[in-house]
């Protein structure tokens, strides 16, 4: 299953804007029609999650600088794809209509306090049908994150180009493998990959922010089907809200200050680092 992040970045204006941070995907159980259910009770549970990969190197993707990051962060892949970001359903889960949570974590201004990462989730709706009889260990959306998981420094160490895939955490709780409902897998600290479950089959509808289509193939996929979707506007709450305005309207507001300080602030103390290397 794939879902297509709108922005205005890349050289046509078109494209995801932000390089630096993680992609992270749930699920949770509609208990029901999703229709008749209240998204405040949702309960997730992980099911893909994608950092920064120390064995590939990050590059501007036709924006206006190099990603911080000694490695590869999954929004820059995701920049390179036309902003598309590819994920499996689970084969073991039970079927039924679900939520999706797919989200991207900017981090270009979380090493500062007053600033923070910028977390942009959007909702999906979509039925399982085919499942299983697992029913992974969830957490409520409330719980999803702690306010530290918001202030990472990307910029250290300044004597090389910034965080490494082996000290940075993605947040959340740890990812789900299938056959293992009662036991998820340990969060990852080094390099993170996307989950590797069996891949589904998807029909999907687009909405103005994130177009969705699917790929994969398996021996027993399972098969999905989109109901319909809804977006949400960036928080750091942890809950999947109603849309309030586009994607691509509060990119556009977003201040360009938050990258000219992050940037200048890195540039500043890389400058610094090398001098004093070369003395």
């Amino acid at each position: 299953m794939g879902v297509r992040w709108a922005g205005d970045g890349g050289p046509d204006k078109k494209q995801w804007p932000h390089p630096e941070g993680p992609a992270i995907v749930y699920m949770a159980s509609c208990e029901g029609e999703c229709s008749k259910f209240n998204p405040s009770n949702a309960k997730f549970f992980k099911i893909a999650e994608e950092g920064l990969d120390g064995s590939k190197k990050g590059n501007s993707a036709g924006n206006d600088h190099d990603p911080w990051g000694q490695g590869l962060w999954a929004q820059n892949r995701i920049q390179y794809e036309n902003s598309y970001h590819y994920f499996n359903i689970p084969s073991d889960i039970k079927s039924g209509q679900y939520l999706v949570r797919h989200e991207l974590i900017s981090l270009h201004g979380a090493h500062s306090t007053s600033e923070g990462a910028q977390y942009y989730p959007v909702c999906i709706q979509i039925e399982v049908t085919g499942g299983g009889n697992a029913t992974p260990a969830t957490t409520p959306a409330t719980q999803l994150y702690k306010t530290e998981d918001g202030i990472v420094n990307i910029y250290e160490p300044f004597d090389k180009h910034g965080i490494s895939a082996s000290t940075y955490k993605i947040p959340g709780p740890a990812l789900y493998v299938p056959g293992k409902a009662s036991t998820p897998a340990e969060p990852s600290t080094t390099k993170a990959a996307s989950s590797s479950v069996a891949p589904a089959t998807t029909s999907v509808r687009t909405t103005s922010v994130a177009q969705t289509g699917g790929s994969g193939n398996g021996n027993t996929p399972t098969s999905t089907k989109i109901v319909t979707s809804t977006t949400a506007a960036p928080a750091s709450t942890g809950k999947c809200k109603p849309k309030k305005r586009s994607v691509n309207k509060r990119l556009a507001d977003e201040s360009r200050a938050v990258y000219d300080r992050a940037l200048a602030h890195a540039q500043a103390a890389h400058a610094h680092a090398k001098k004093h290397a070369s003395h």
